[in-house]
């Protein structure tokens, strides 16, 4: 009897057993489903959000990463900061010439009325009016332009016998009589010195003078050449030579030498073989280089003891000064990508210039653009030999492959940004750092800035977790 009931006993914790596995199973695959889910629902909703922050009529265009400008039919009308607070509105719309960057970081507004030059300062906070100056005539930005800086350092006018040079802020101007600049036929002058000016006679001599016009080298040269240096390139006949603001000659060289003065370095030339100096005038490069193409020359400089040059489909690598490498081009890329292309072979090289891979350029004549449009793949854009435009993309395996975007413009922790344009709009991807695309937006007018996006006449703060 006892044992029977025993046997009942077991049996219903066996029972009871299975049902709790089979709950237990039930509630196990529900909440697998519910998570799974949510998890799905987490994954659709997962995308980049857009926050408009400042939204008007106005045109947007960018100053700079912390400022924006609104515009009224290419008038000023507002200037925006990057929370979306308009940090100075105009009490009219100003018609203006162009902003120039001051060299103390701050904004010019050049404004010219029939003759009247009125500026405007911004620096960073509030715009200032500054004294006009009237009846200037043709007014012309002197522009100082140095290795990719440049800045507004004044303006010059020409009234009939005489130069007239103003300062920012409307002071009186200096006047340079019998004087002029040469090469100032463009709607900008850009000189390559804040102490000195070149100016020639009516003879056509020349010399220097500083801003406030007092003469510093006789005019009694054939040409004179500012430099970013400390020097002057002079020249008398085929006489070349180089001279400190003390009239001192610190370089002479014969007939048919002639000297260049290349970014940050003095370029000695004699019957197309090159001698490089730096601006100290320490020679950079023991060895000469023959160099038939003088327009084809180009020199960068890699750190204080390495420099690149190129010329006639050569790239010499100097370091310590001697010659390190000689590579033969049809063209070397120095840009996003170092790369140089012979026939319709493509070497990336690193930042020491050696080779990193070779990749093979069908039907190649010249190249349009070479980049990464992902950290593994390569996007090459150039013209073939049927003057045709091809594209190819290439992956890690340096493969062709395909990719759905060309034009990488911002790219973050946790997503990238691409801008595209598709017939008369521009529409802006975004891509995590799987490739999936997580969202977009189009417009007449998309600007990206950071982790912010202008999309026509609004401003938006970019976010993506």
């Amino acid at each position: 009897m006892n044992t029977k009931k025993e046997s009942n006993q077991i049996n219903q914790i066996l029972l009871i057993s299975v049902v709790v596995i089979l709950l237990l199973s039930i509630v196990g695959v529900s909440i697998f489903l519910i998570l799974d889910s949510k998890n799905d629902k987490k994954a659709h909703k997962n995308e980049v959000k857009l926050q408009e922050i400042y939204n008007s009529s106005y045109d947007l265009s960018m100053l700079d990463k912390d400022f924006y400008l609104g515009e009224t039919d290419g008038k000023l009308s507002t200037i925006i900061d990057t929370s979306g607070s308009e940090v100075y509105k105009f009490n009219t719309d100003l018609e203006y010439v162009d902003i120039y960057k001051t060299k103390n970081d701050n904004y010019l507004i050049f404004t010219n009325n029939n003759g009247n030059v009125t500026t405007f300062t911004f620096d960073k906070k509030t715009v200032e009016q500054n004294k006009a100056v009237l009846d200037v005539g043709t007014a012309k930005p002197l522009i100082y332009s140095n290795n990719g800086v440049e800045y507004i350092i004044g303006f010059i006018s020409i009234k009939e016998d005489k130069t007239l040079l103003y300062d920012l802020i409307g002071s009186d101007p200096v006047e340079l009589k019998n004087l002029f600049i040469p090469n100032s036929d463009g709607k900008v002058v850009k000189v390559s010195s804040e102490e000195y000016l070149s100016v020639c006679d009516d003879d056509n001599k020349c010399g220097i003078v500083n801003y406030s016009g007092k003469k510093i080298i006789d005019n009694n040269f054939d040409s004179i050449e500012t430099t970013t240096g400390k020097y002057f390139i002079v020249r008398n006949g085929n006489k070349y030579g180089i001279i400190n603001n003390d009239n001192d000659s610190l370089f002479e060289t014969n007939n048919n030498r002639i000297i260049y003065s290349y970014n940050y370095f003095y370029v000695v030339n004699r019957y197309n073989k090159l001698s490089i100096y730096d601006k100290d005038l320490n020679r950079v490069v023991n060895n000469k280089i023959t160099v038939n193409n003088i327009a084809s020359l180009d020199i960068k400089k890699v750190n204080n003891k390495s420099y690149f040059i190129f010329a006639d489909n050569k790239c010499y690598i100097f370091s310590n000064n001697e010659l390190q490498k000689n590579i033969n081009t049809n063209e070397f890329i120095v840009d996003k990508v170092i790369a140089n292309i012979n026939g319709e072979e493509l070497v990336i090289y690193d930042e020491n210039l050696n080779p990193k891979y070779e990749l093979l350029v069908p039907n190649y004549k010249s190249i349009k653009e070479i980049k990464y449009v992902k950290d593994d793949i390569l996007y090459v854009s150039y013209i073939n030999k049927s003057d045709e435009l091809e594209t190819l993309y290439f992956d890690s395996d340096r493969n062709t492959t395909t990719y759905r975007y060309t034009n990488l413009v911002s790219k973050k922790d946790t997503y990238s940004a691409y801008l595209e344009t598709d017939e008369e709009k521009e529409i802006a991807y975004f891509v995590d750092n799987n490739d999936n695309d997580i969202g977009n937006i189009s417009g007449k007018n998309i600007i990206i800035n950071n982790n912010q996006i202008i999309v026509d006449n609004s401003i938006y703060n970019i976010s993506y977790k």
